[in-house]
């Protein structure tokens, strides 16, 4: 979180946990890669995130 708010001062900082993950409700759908790019997207577009960002992956979210 310390980072989170050490980035804020100058960018836009949103934290996204995944559906049915953290604090996420379930997603009705699949969890297939597509499903997951896909509502990640449409949470993006909602905020008015355009396609130009960094993600920054955490925990699980990070591996590889």
């Amino acid at each position: 979180m310390e980072f989170q708010k050490e980035l804020s001062d100058k960018f836009k900082v949103v934290t996204y946990d995944r559906a049915g993950c953290g604090w996420s409700d379930p997603s009705p759908y699949s969890r297939t890669a597509v499903n997951i790019v896909e509502e990640l997207n449409t949470g993006l577009e909602k905020m008015g995130i355009g396609r130009s960002f960094i993600l920054i992956g955490h925990s699980y979210g990070a591996s590889s």
